[in-house]
């Protein structure tokens, strides 16, 4: 799958910033649940 996508643009990168961000959201919901 990856290997089909191209090079990293800035937009990709934005995306996955916000993917780890919110995903380090929820972690940080659930430890303090």
């Amino acid at each position: 799958m990856y290997a089909l996508e191209p090079p990293l643009s800035p937009d990709s990168e934005k995306m996955l910033g916000a993917n780890l961000s919110s995903i380090g959201a929820a972690l940080g919901v659930l430890r303090f649940a």
